[in-house]
């Protein structure tokens, strides 16, 4: 007879199963995100006057007509996206922006960054205007599109899930000087961005895109995040060498 060694049970350790890593894994990187986009959306615009308004972004498709109003700016939140590649603005800087060639196109390759939409489309088939209206993000403003080219371009990264933007009329931020033309202006700390006028006609919408660098907060939870599975990685290493 051939006697076998016996082992205690106390030094008998057997290695994680990979289902319950994988889980483990996977919860921590769920959590850290969703937690993410919550900060971001509460937290990622500091505050606003006059007449805009904050939303949830809208879901479905978004076409003319669609979420109108004559006394209102909605903005919204869109999403997150890290190092998202070089984006090229219509418009980068502070200052005015209207039609006296104040509009400075540019491109920023920023590793994280989060998009939000200022929307303003007047009720039924008349005109509407809204002046001197402001809104302030935490932190600084990346850049601009105002231009049809410049977001239908940008639609298909920063759009966010379960939002189609449509069969929006003139979707563009037209312009100019005069009364019925529309402006704007950035801070020179590139956090706040005042409406100083739109002005929409018939089934024209106004709309801006603005790409903003995300709060110190928000890269903190994503580092919580890979701190987490990074972890997870080294206990499971030391049950295999231990086993």
């Amino acid at each position: 007879m051939v006697s076998r060694p016996m082992h205690s049970p106390t030094n008998t350790r057997r290695p994680a199963p990979r289902r319950l890593i994988g889980a483990a894994a996977l919860l921590v990187t769920m959590l850290a995100f969703c937690t993410l986009g919550a900060t971001v959306a509460d937290a990622g615009i500091a505050s606003t006057s006059g007449a805009i308004s904050v939303i949830a972004h809208p879901t479905g498709t978004l076409a003319s007509n669609n979420l109108e109003s004559d006394t209102t700016i909605y903005a919204w939140f869109e999403q997150t996206i890290v190092n998202p590649g070089t984006q090229s603005f219509d418009h980068r800087g502070a200052g005015t922006v209207n039609s006296n060639g104040s509009a400075n196109a540019g491109s920023a390759t920023p590793g994280l960054a989060e998009s939000y939409i200022i929307h303003f489309d007047q009720a039924g088939g008349g005109s509407a205007r809204v002046s001197n209206a402001s809104i302030t993000f935490d932190e600084a403003i990346i850049g601009v599109w105002q231009t049809t080219g410049g977001l239908s371009g940008s639609d298909a990264q920063w759009t966010p899930a379960g939002l189609t933007y449509g069969a929006l009329f003139a979707r563009r931020y037209e312009l100019g000087t005069g009364g019925n033309s529309d402006r704007y202006s950035i801070s020179a700390d590139l956090r706040t961005i005042t409406i100083l006028n739109t002005f929409t006609v018939g089934n024209g919408v106004d709309q801006l895109r603005i790409l903003v660098n995300p709060e110190p907060s928000t890269i903190a939870l994503m580092g919580l995040g890979v701190l987490g599975l990074a972890s997870i990685v080294r206990r499971r290493r030391r049950n295999q060498t231990t086993t």
